[in-house]
């Protein structure tokens, strides 16, 4: 199965993935410098992102085979951050629609998926920013706007657990879940699931 650690900036997904899953963990993807600004540059900025997702659900798909499990440290179907930045007013629709129509062209094709689980930490924007101030070790890019996120994040993958039962824990359990019964999900690159989910989120 493939598991999601999602959460805010400083939300401890890192910690807990180093501690609970340091052998099958795939992790956060960070820009390389010349990196488009997906707010400036939106097609070349969505060309660029869905790459990257692509390539770390790729490097999920294989090490779940060769391990039975793999983690990874945010979800490489990352349209959310788009949705979010549309929902704050950062990006305006054309920029969001070129990461839609980008997202569910990879997914039909079977370069992105949704995840069998996704282990949502849920902590407060104050919470947050205790936690960064804390922790000097780790530059945060655009923290504020982050920051910002929080909610329309929540939002997204209580939309996802909604139309998915099962899929979506929010809390970061002590420990890898156990596989149990859990096993891949049928949907995993099911067109049906994502585009009930967007058009769930339109109407709310």
């Amino acid at each position: 199965m493939i598991i999601v650690v999602e959460g805010a900036s400083a939300s401890g997904k890192s910690t807990w993935c180093a501690r609970y899953a340091a052998d099958c963990t795939i992790p956060e993807s960070a820009p390389s410098p010349d990196a488009p600004d997906r707010r400036a540059q939106p097609r070349e900025g969505s060309a660029y992102w869905l790459a990257r997702s692509a390539e770390r659900w790729a490097a999920a798909l294989a090490l779940e085979a060769s391990n039975g499990v793999s983690v990874c440290d945010t979800d490489p179907l990352k349209l959310h951050y788009a949705w979010s930045l549309f929902v704050l007013g950062e990006i305006d629709t054309t920029a969001f629609s070129y990461e839609r129509d980008a997202t569910r062209s990879a997914i039909a094709a079977g370069r992105l998926g949704f995840a069998d689980l996704v282990l949502l930490n849920e902590v407060a924007p104050v919470e947050v920013r205790r936690r960064r101030d804390l922790d000097a070790t780790r530059q945060r890019r655009h923290f504020d706007l982050h920051v910002r996120l929080v909610e329309p994040l929540k939002y997204w993958y209580a939309a996802l657990a909604e139309l998915s039962p099962g899929r979506v824990v929010f809390g970061l359990p002590e420990g890898l879940p156990s596989l149990g019964s859990r096993g891949p999900r049928a949907e995993r690159s099911d067109l049906k699931l994502f585009d009930r989910l967007l058009r769930n989120l339109e109407a709310n």
